[in-house]
């Protein structure tokens, strides 16, 4: 379900009008239901679901457009990485480190950019 989202989010780079709606829609639908089951099914600390939260939270920010949203998602699987970060280390896992780093690097562009563009 993961990668038929992200199949989605690529075609709404390419597409326009109707069929951009419909791709939203189906990527949409799809990264939700592998982020129920990664929740359900998967540990925190899962290069698969931590993947899964990054991509989602990327499609939801800069797809879609709904910051707060892509924002949250991204921030909520961060922290709850986090908790395991000694673990993670211990264990060498650097593909789950690796898209930990990219969920704090795209955090911190984010929350930069959105504070930049709110009102004063």
């Amino acid at each position: 379900m993961r990668l038929k989202g992200d199949l989605f989010r690529y075609l709404c780079e390419i597409s326009k009008d109707k069929e951009f709606e419909k791709n939203i829609e189906n990527a949409e639908k799809a990264y939700k239901e592998a982020y129920e089951i990664a929740v359900k099914d998967l540990p925190v600390i899962n290069n698969i679901r931590v993947g899964l939260c990054l991509n989602m939270a990327i499609f939801l920010y800069k797809i879609k457009g709904n910051k707060k949203e892509g924002y949250k998602v991204a921030k909520k699987d961060f922290e709850d990485s986090m908790k395991y970060l000694d673990h993670l280390e211990k264990l060498k896992s650097k593909d789950v480190l690796l898209l930990i780093q990219l969920l704090k690097e795209n955090l911190i562009f984010w929350s930069s950019e959105m504070s930049d563009n709110e009102p004063n």
